[in-house]
């Protein structure tokens, strides 16, 4: 099971709004989602991503916050959108 943490305005916000996913490819599909969701909805309709476009970059072992093992940050379009781990 991997665990994302979005990045938001309070780290109260973020863990109120974190989610499971069964596997690294269901959560790049899920952020390549958000980001069309997204730019869609400002108006930019020639900006499209897939789950390709998502970067996972290992950080540390262990999460400092959460204390998730192979803690890691979520990138897309060279913006950090959360966290995830184990």
């Amino acid at each position: 099971m991997i665990r994302y943490l979005p990045t938001t305005g309070s780290i109260l916000w973020s863990l109120k709004c974190q989610r499971n996913f069964d596997s690294i490819e269901d959560l790049k599909r899920f952020i390549a989602d958000q980001g069309n969701r997204f730019y869609r909805f400002i108006g930019e309709h020639d900006i499209s991503f897939h789950s390709h476009d998502v970067e996972i970059n290992h950080l540390n072992d262990h999460g400092p916050v959460v204390g998730w093992h192979n803690y890691c940050s979520v990138t897309l379009n060279g913006i950090i959108t959360g966290y995830c781990g184990e």
